[in-house]
């Protein structure tokens, strides 16, 4: 059974017909043993209206996901992202890879946002073994590219999740 299939317990359905009680037990063991291995490998270390920070220590990486919710102020924008920060210096950063999901964000360009944004790259990137950033349009990669001129923190930029977490995973490990 595959994660977010279904098993229907109504008379004449699918699952009725084709299995007998014993077995859709056993499936529906099975499957919630699945859910709870997966939700167990992933660790959340935070999540508020605006951001959720999770772990996931079988593939070492730290995944923070932005909400489509608007900050109020570039003010609340920076401590928002200082109580990210703060929840990833609870892992050991240098072991991990960092992903951050943007897609959803509603992108700022002002110059208190701009400001708010270069103080807070070390803060929230610093350390990890590679970052990628997960943006949904192009004006988006654009705006992180020129970030990292500014900061030289190197990450990898793009919309394709799956070739994303690829150059995640074959981060080579770092020592101390």
């Amino acid at each position: 059974m595959q994660q977010g299939e279904e098993v229907r317990g109504n008379r004449g359905s699918p699952a009725n017909s084709a299995a007998s009680p014993g077995v859709l037990g056993s499936l529906a063991r099975s499957a919630a043993l699945g859910l709870i291995a997966w939700s167990l490998a992933m660790l959340e270390l935070l999540r508020n209206a605006h951001h959720t920070v999770t772990v996931d220590p079988v593939s070492q990486i730290a995944r923070v996901t932005r909400s489509p919710l608007p900050s109020e102020s570039a003010t609340q924008f920076e401590a928002l992202w200082m109580e990210v920060g703060r929840a990833l210096d609870r892992v050991d950063r240098h072991r991990l890879c960092l992903l951050i999901d943007l897609r959803a964000a509603v992108g700022r360009n002002d110059p208190q946002f701009e400001a708010a944004m270069q103080r807070i790259r070390p803060v929230v990137m610093g350390g990890f073994r590679r970052i990628a950033i997960l943006v949904r349009t192009t004006a988006g990669a654009l705006q992180i590219q020129r970030h990292v001129r500014e900061d030289g923190i190197d990450r990898m930029i793009g919309s394709d999740e799956a070739r994303l977490l690829d150059y995640l995973r074959d981060a080579p490990a770092r020592s101390r």
